[in-house]
């Protein structure tokens, strides 16, 4: 008989620290939203997809592209361990709401992101449906509603006014008042448009929003933005801000607060691809 030779596969670290990253966010939220990512049906949701093209990006050598779906699902995690730790109903809240459809897969992102941002600013708030947000500053109530601007393709020349009629939309709204913020995200309309070589310019656009405030009751208009801070190496959550000539006292006082317009500056990132 031959004596039979020991067989070593050999993983390079860059490929060990991936699977782990990956392996890590997979049972994140397998635990975090009661979902078992294991049929063909929970690869169909939005989240499953975007677990099954890290895998595919991978494959394909698209490491960038996989990074960017990894920062952005390691982002989710965090925010949702935070919302777990500070109420468990309100987590099963999002969790009802994760995985109804593509667009509304969006919404529920940024709502779970703002939900974590006013936890970690320790602001007393009631999550709700329609604002999204009760919160109570200075013994007053104020309110903040959510909007996610989401395109495939548009002819539009001038992607700025998918911004507009997101705002209008929302003016029509009876909690359209001095005391409630609009926060909108604008992610996709701004990597749309960067792909077309026309990045918008900050000033250009808070000209925009305030000549559309003239009309509208809106307190204020937040523009967020999901970008990549290479300073820094990590995805995060920025805006600009334009607030109405009427904006009540106390909403003024909580934004500029919780999110002044001067804000955090980042002089180096990236718009990473929406997905």
């Amino acid at each position: 008989m031959t004596k039979s030779k020991s067989c070593k596969i050999m993983i390079s670290s860059d490929l060990m620290n991936f699977l782990l990253k990956f392996s890590s966010i997979a049972v994140c939220l397998s635990e975090l939203l009661n979902t078992r990512f294991v049929t063909k049906e929970s690869f169909s949701t939005p989240i499953g997809r975007a677990l099954a093209n890290i895998i595919a990006y991978h494959n394909s050598g698209r490491y960038e592209e996989r990074d960017y779906e990894l920062a952005r699902l390691s982002m989710l995690v965090k925010h949702l361990k935070e919302i777990k730790e500070y109420n468990e109903s309100l987590l099963n809240y999002f969790r009802r709401k994760v995985n109804r459809n593509d667009v509304s897969y969006y919404g529920f992102r940024f709502e779970v992101a703002i939900c974590s941002s006013l936890i970690r600013k320790e602001v007393p708030f009631v999550k709700r449906e329609s604002p999204d947000f009760e919160i109570s500053y200075t013994g007053e109530k104020i309110y903040i509603e959510t909007v996610s601007v989401h395109i495939t393709s548009s002819k539009l020349r001038d992607l700025k006014i998918k911004i507009k009629d997101a705002i209008l939309r929302k003016s029509k709204k009876s909690y359209c008042k001095p005391n409630t913020a609009l926060f909108v995200d604008a992610t996709n309309i701004f990597y749309h448009n960067l792909a077309r070589s026309r990045p918008f310019l900050t000033e250009e656009l808070k000209e925009y929003v305030s000549n559309i405030l003239k009309n509208v009751n809106f307190g204020s208009v937040l523009i967020f933005v999901y970008i990549l801070n290479k300073e820094l190496r990590r995805y995060e959550l920025n805006y600009i801000r334009v607030d109405n000539k009427n904006i009540d006292p106390t909403l003024r006082m909580f934004l500029d607060d919780c999110y002044p317009i001067k804000g955090h500056k980042v002089h180096d990132f990236a718009l990473p691809p929406m997905s």
